[in-house]
């Protein structure tokens, strides 16, 4: 509790006073002097990404990329200028370490966040910088403006965006967008995995077609919802 105090700079009584409320409310669990987020979160989570049919949808599609590739497989959105993982899948040769559900990453140095940011708009792209800035989280991140904008040139040139170790070291993914019928877009889904496996042939052949065809098919489908 004093920790709490400290960070958000409040008294240990104002902070007991928030945490019996959440308590009462089943948001956070005291086991012995230890709070704990409660389960109650579950529901709010299940909530939100079930408040819109495309969801479920994401999820069979996610589902399908792990099992085709045999890689890990995720749908992400935007929000606030971040990427938030609505749906993770692991295929048989998946990597655990990768995007999980719920996580939220920067657009920029991941292959569904440049995806996005590809296919946003100019003044949303300069918004989100602004933001959240370009934080190198590896040595091959982008962190220049100027190439960022030249990478997503290059992206909309080939319709998919690709991540070389630019979040995790020794993974590379690849991302394609997802649009609404008015051509916004709305999402990405992508497929990661080490990089001897993830090989330039088969990201630009059998990777790239496979995700291509699951946003075709991702967009027909949320027509008829």
């Amino acid at each position: 509790m004093q920790q709490l105090a400290d960070v958000f700079d409040l008294s240990t009584s104002t902070v007991h006073r928030h945490l019996s409320t959440l308590r009462s409310h089943g948001y956070v669990v005291q086991e012995g002097r230890t709070y704990h987020v409660g389960l109650r979160f579950v529901e709010m989570a299940e909530h939100a990404m079930n408040r819109k049919p495309s969801y479920e949808i994401a999820e069979e599609i996610t589902d399908t990329l792990a099992r085709q590739t045999g890689d890990r497989s995720a749908y992400v959105a935007e929000e606030n200028g971040l990427g938030v993982v609505l749906s993770s899948e692991t295929g048989e040769h998946g990597i655990l370490a990768d995007l999980t559900m719920g996580q939220r990453v920067h657009l920029h140095s991941s292959a569904v966040g440049k995806a996005i940011l590809a296919y946003s708009s100019h003044s949303d792209v300069v918004e989100i910088l602004r933001m959240h800035g370009l934080p190198k989280i590896t040595e091959s991140t982008i962190t220049d403006r100027s190439a960022l904008m030249e990478e997503l040139d290059l992206i909309r040139e080939r319709g998919y965006s690709i991540n070389r170790s630019e979040r995790i070291q020794g993974l590379h993914a690849v991302g394609v967008p997802v649009k609404s019928e008015d051509g916004t877009v709305i999402g990405a889904f992508s497929v990661s995995g080490p990089t001897r496996r993830m090989t330039d042939e088969r990201i630009s052949g059998e990777i790239a077609t496979i995700l291509l065809n699951a946003a075709e098919e991702y967009e027909l489908r949320l027509r008829h919802v």
